[in-house]
């Protein structure tokens, strides 16, 4: 009946607001740390998407952008518990987490590339990538290249597309998740071996993110990001020299970004920490030295506490006469 159809109709309305809210509250969650509670509300959202979204005759899913979205989500969120786990030593849950996520992530890959098929799509592009970055976790480096390599060809094409049509919020937009692109295929390359061809697409992606995207933002996180991934080019090139000058741009650029949200610490001043003191054995003890005291100018001329790079200051160099420039350990 009319009744019961409207009846439907406003049930659906309340089950997708409910869904929205409680995909915005497990980002919440998991922003706080609280990745257990996030998945909760994650795979909550994903529940009501899917009534919403109906099954076919079989009882499976039906095909919708909404459904394709919450996996994918959900995918990512086993991803960051999968690097806490990591993080507490868990290893072999870790593992199980990165399974979890793979799964997730490939359904949702799946369920897009039957909504758009033929065509190209930004969504489709970004399920792409996801998996890709699924497989590279779990070490399966063959198909996490494989995934990322279509992702940038389809972001390529997009892009395209979009100067044909000179739709400038578009361009921009792609131009974003383009240059994203490059810099996951390249740490692909360089993780696979090939670090020539991965420093290609790190050093582009570099290119596009300083000089277009975030030129009126010199310290943005992203630009950052693609310091220290260049950095690991030139370090798997075993140029220890150029690796370290590109991980100091991206602590300094880290220490900036901190300084910048009054004193909340950059999300990956740990990890590009972790790089350069992972490099110093490999330089000359008169280099260490120089970037230790430029990182320790740069926390006074932006007045951050040196509290922040402390482990970097600490590292006990190794003398001189028993290290030369560019040799390994």
């Amino acid at each position: 009946t009319q009744a019961s159809k409207y009846q439907q109709e406003v049930c659906d309305i309340y089950r997708a607001l409910l869904a929205l809210s409680l995909g915005e509250l497990g980002n919440i969650q998991s922003h706080a740390g609280e990745r257990e509670k996030a998945l909760e509300s994650k795979l909550a959202a994903l529940e009501q998407k899917r009534i919403v979204a109906g099954t076919d005759i079989d009882g499976n899913d039906k095909d919708d952008p909404e459904v394709a979205h919450s996996l994918n989500s959900v995918g990512q969120l086993y991803t960051s518990i999968a690097n806490d786990q990591e993080n507490e030593k868990e290893l072999q849950k870790a593992q199980e987490s990165r399974k979890q996520a793979l799964k997730y992530t490939k359904k949702a890959l799946e369920m897009r590339q039957r909504l758009y098929e033929g065509q190209d799509h930004s969504n489709l592009a970004r399920s792409l990538n996801s998996v890709g970055i699924c497989y590279e976790d779990l070490r399966d480096l063959q198909n996490a290249l494989k995934y990322k390599e279509d992702s940038l060809a389809m972001q390529k094409r997009l892009l395209k597309t979009a100067e044909e049509s000179r739709d400038e919020g578009k361009i921009n937009e792609i131009k974003e998740s383009l240059a994203h692109a490059y810099h996951n295929v390249g740490l692909a390359y360089i993780k696979s071996g090939d670090a020539t061809t991965g420093l290609q697409h790190c050093q582009k992606g570099l290119e596009m993110r300083r000089n277009e995207i975030y030129a009126k933002e010199p310290d943005h996180m992203y630009i950052a990001q693609s310091l220290n991934g260049v950095g690991f080019g030139y370090e798997r090139s075993e140029n220890y020299v150029e690796a370290a000058k590109y991980y100091q741009q991206a602590v300094m650029m880290a220490l900036n970004g901190t300084k910048a949200t009054q004193g909340k610490t950059h999300p990956h001043l740990a990890e590009y920490r972790e790089n350069i003191i992972r490099i110093f054995s490999k330089l000359e003890a008169n280099k260490v030295q120089e970037i230790k005291t430029a990182l320790k100018n740069q926390c006074a001329k932006i007045e951050v506490p040196e509290t922040l790079i402390q482990n970097v200051l600490n590292d006990p160099s190794k003398d001189a006469s028993t290290k030369t420039a560019g040799t390994t350990e």
